[in-house]
């Protein structure tokens, strides 16, 4: 067994993007006819957006932009969504700067029950709880790792825990009787987030790496933020080997 994929994620933060309730549907527009996105619900606050048979989910509003894919593989349908929908939000909302952008990536490491995570969380680190057990005259039951670094505009956190996921029920939609084509391959598209989400895993050790560039320089270079990112996941599947 080893680190599973479990999600990317992306935020960029900006500054007065009131264009947004201007621009709102033409973002909608573009997205759909030229990225192939699926409009979702539409409302002054926020306008979603996503791909089902990739597991992209986006939102937008006139403060952020955040994108989402659940079990991804190699980052590059959803570096893709991210690219485009921000250089999209860019040129029509025109902000007046762009805050800060975050990529994070979550993976999961699974055990068939809450003690054996428990348990294994206690192989990550230092053995420092050895000392303490001493100390305080009890046994370590499990503990989290929560580490902080940071290298000019850059800010990167590392941070692994034991969980259990809640049960999760995935929908799956029928066409109604006269519906349209254009229904029903909508109904398709989204049948198809079904077919590939993994279920089953009720117990992990959940690790995330986040990495926000503060005040990124215009235009911001996000195929460069990612591979930084992909860099440092590699370097912590090796790291965090669980014994």
């Amino acid at each position: 067994m080893s680190w599973q994929p479990f999600s990317f994620h992306f935020k960029q933060a900006y500054e007065e993007g009131y264009r947004y309730l201007d621009k709102c549907g033409e973002f909608m527009v573009h997205a759909v006819d030229e990225m192939d996105f699926l409009p979702g619900e539409i409302q002054i606050t926020s306008a979603q957006l996503q791909k089902p048979e990739v597991g992209i989910k986006a939102a937008v509003n006139s403060s952020d932009l955040t994108v989402t894919q659940e079990q991804p593989g190699d980052g590059k349908d959803f570096l893709g969504a991210c690219d485009g929908l921000s250089r999209l939000a860019m040129g029509l909302f025109r902000p007046r700067r762009v805050w800060s952008n975050g990529f994070l990536c979550k993976m999961y490491w699974p055990f068939n029950s809450p003690e054996a995570a428990l348990k294994a969380s206690l192989t990550l680190g230092d053995e420092y709880q050895i000392k303490l057990e001493r100390t305080f005259g009890m046994k370590a039951s499990h503990k989290h790792l929560d580490y902080h670094f940071a290298a000019g505009s850059y800010e990167f956190r590392v941070n692994i825990q034991p969980v259990t996921f809640n049960q999760v029920t995935v929908a799956r939609f029928n066409p109604q009787f006269g519906s349209s084509p254009e229904q029903r391959s909508r109904i398709e598209r989204l049948n198809k987030q079904a077919e590939r989400l993994k279920t089953g895993v009720a117990h992990a050790l959940m690790l995330d790496l986040d990495l926000i560039e503060h005040e990124p320089p215009e235009p911001p270079d996000l195929e460069k933020h990612f591979e930084q990112l992909l860099k440092a996941k590699r370097s912590a599947i090796e790291l965090f080997g669980i014994r």
